[in-house]
């Protein structure tokens, strides 16, 4: 079910927001595309899919790293967003 709404999500961004320019704008367009791929293998490549998180998530430092690389870059989204 999530890969089915990550693809879908990833695919409207994609055909939406599909900017190529050296400048702000191709984040969104690589967090579409990101999303698109992330879909497409939870659909695809379920079985792997499903045994990652007891190799990767069991290591606590990896918490704090992805939300730190989150809140950094919805910062990042906001400013150039709501500011520029």
């Amino acid at each position: 079910m999530f890969g089915l709404l990550d693809f879908a999500a990833g695919l409207g961004i994609v055909l939406i927001h599909n900017v190529w320019a050296l400048n702000w704008r191709v984040l969104i367009t690589l967090i579409g595309w990101l999303m698109l791929v992330r879909g497409a293998a939870r659909i695809l490549v379920t079985d792997t899919l499903m045994r990652l998180p007891k190799t990767v998530m069991r290591k606590k430092q990896f918490y704090p790293i992805s939300g730190g690389v989150l809140v950094i870059l919805g910062l990042v989204l906001c400013y150039f967003g709501y500011m520029a």
